[in-house]
């Protein structure tokens, strides 16, 4: 986001579709779909999107268009390359897909390290982390999807996001809160998310104020770069809110985009773009 606080939010939830919210609350129609799970900014206003097995292309005027088929069942976390690769985070069967250019579908990773993965990120160097649910690390893969860890003594950790110092903020979905990860794997506590129980997953803006939403609250918390919280907007009762991002527009405006599903479906990525 900027400073001159132009930013647009966008909600996707179970019954209403994506919504969008100007400065002041008043909502429209985005786009008319429910149930999409992770989604990354393209660079270019629009975003990449999964919703059950496939994953979408949507554009800035809210348009989507099918770009890949052969998802696995229950994959959530989702980023890009910024080289036209795209990258899957499969739960419920340990492993990472990649989908290229052309839509096509390929297994990246099944390192017997993953389990559970939940959430991708890329660095400023390209390389690729997931958050490992079942085991409490954040690993580290190679371009042969071979996995190290990078990081342990998290809880439960799911949506997480990278500063352009390449600190990496993991949300602690077990302990309400958000530890921060400095390059070489030094986990320290950044933030308690106080009264948002079981946060899910952060989006930072330009001017480092990171934004957590809760599959649990109707409130959207903002942390200030020194971690101090307070409540940026709610959402409707009826959501669940599940992913968030910030895509940058053209003369450094920023779109705030946040996925709200329902309690029976599930679970944010960023993109190098």
């Amino acid at each position: 986001t900027d400073t001159k606080g132009n930013d647009t939010l966008y909600i996707s939830s179970n019954n209403q579709g994506i919504m969008q919210f100007d400065n002041t609350g008043q909502s429209s129609n985005f786009h008319p779909w429910n149930g999409f799970n992770d989604m990354v900014p393209d660079g270019q206003g629009g975003m990449y999107a999964i919703r059950s097995n496939s994953l979408f292309y949507i554009d800035a005027g809210g348009s989507e268009s099918l770009f890949a088929t052969g998802l696995l069942t229950n994959s959530y976390g989702l980023a890009l390359d910024g080289i036209g690769n795209a990258y899957v985070a499969n739960k419920t069967d340990s492993s990472l897909q990649k989908v290229d250019s052309s839509g096509s579908v390929s297994v990246f990773s099944s390192d017997p390290l993953l389990n559970e993965p939940f959430d991708l990120a890329f660095d400023s160097n390209g390389i690729l982390y997931a958050s490992n649910t079942n085991t409490d690390q954040i690993l580290r893969f190679n371009s042969s999807g071979q996995a190290t860890v990078f990081a342990s003594g998290l809880d439960i950790p799911l949506g997480m996001v990278f500063d352009d110092q390449d600190n990496l903020f993991v949300v602690n979905n077990g302990s309400a809160s958000v530890a921060k990860i400095d390059p070489d794997g030094t986990v320290s506590g950044f933030a308690s998310t106080g009264s948002m129980t079981r946060p899910w997953d952060p989006a930072l803006d330009n001017d480092g104020n990171l934004y957590v939403v809760s599959y649990w609250s109707t409130d959207i918390l903002k942390l200030t770069p020194s971690g101090t919280p307070s409540v940026f907007t709610t959402i409707p009762t009826n959501t669940q809110a599940k992913f968030i991002t910030i895509i940058p527009e053209p003369a450094s405006l920023g779109l705030l985009t946040i996925m709200l599903f329902s309690c029976d479906s599930r679970r944010h990525m960023r993109s190098t773009t």
